[in-house]
């Protein structure tokens, strides 16, 4: 068991040497201990290409999931930028299809971008169209809405997302699918809110626009509302009814 102990501590120091974003020289030589004889502390610097291959590998697979912010920031912005999230961010999951949520928060908290706020926004809607591209095949509710309804609020499928942005995001998204960057343009970004329902049709990612009013309805139902609270935040029986039904008709719903 102590061995075990001492195996875990030697794992957690040397995951915490890869995450740091300058290591001072103690404790790189802390480390270096674990695995290199004392005369011959790192003949060939392999600590610093196993830190490097670590970062280039993170940057890859973000690179993978934020294909439009990274045209949008260039490429050396983009890769500085997912730089400042992996050393704050280290990755939890073996399966790197995982890592890279909350990239767009980390944007948005950036002064160098309050020019450019449009950018977080697109992050946002690229991470959750990766949710929906890897998100397993569900089944879909085909009847009609259930008498009781207001007892038993639907189930979305796991790659139902509500996206929320503070500019236009939808149409520059599809002229960059469509065309690359050769299709885009700044104007597209107007500062005026958008809400955008994100999910899978049978294994590819939609994004479809919708209102206020259904977006409000969604969102209180993926954050487990009940009927009585999303009337006390204006939302009428006759919103939901609506909203449940359209959700029904885009195969939204989990069976």
């Amino acid at each position: 068991m102590e061995r075990l102990m001492s195996l875990e501590k030697i794992q957690n120091e040397f995951i915490q040497f890869l995450y740091t974003l300058k290591p001072a020289d103690e404790q790189k030589n802390h480390i270096r201990s674990y695995f290199l004889d004392p005369q011959y502390p790192d003949p060939h610097n392999g600590l610093k290409v196993y830190r490097g291959n670590l970062v280039f590998g993170l940057i890859g697979t973000m690179q993978e999931s934020y294909g439009f912010t990274k045209v949008l920031l260039g490429a050396d912005n983009f890769n500085f930028f997912c730089r400042e999230f992996l050393y704050q961010n280290p990755s939890q999951d073996s399966d790197l299809i995982q890592y890279g949520g909350g990239f767009g928060e980390l944007l948005a908290a950036r002064e160098e971008l309050e020019s450019l706020a449009f950018i977080p926004d697109v992050a946002r809607l690229e991470w959750a169209l990766e949710r929906a591209f890897y998100s397993q095949a569900e089944p879909s509710f085909s009847g009609d809405v259930a008498q009781s309804w207001k007892r038993t609020l639907p189930v979305f499928k796991t790659a139902v997302q509500l996206v929320k942005t503070q500019y236009k995001i939808h149409e520059a998204w599809l002229a960059f699918m469509e065309k690359g960057e050769e299709g885009i343009s700044l104007e597209m970004f107007k500062k005026e809110p958008e809400n955008l329902i994100v999910w899978s049709d049978e294994g590819r990612p939609r994004v479809t626009p919708v209102n206020g009013t259904l977006a409000a309805c969604i969102e209180g139902v993926l954050r487990g509302q009940d009927v009585s609270v999303m009337i006390q935040s204006g939302l009428t029986e006759k919103n939901m009814l609506e909203a449940y039904r359209f959700a029904i008709k885009q195969g939204w719903i989990a069976q």
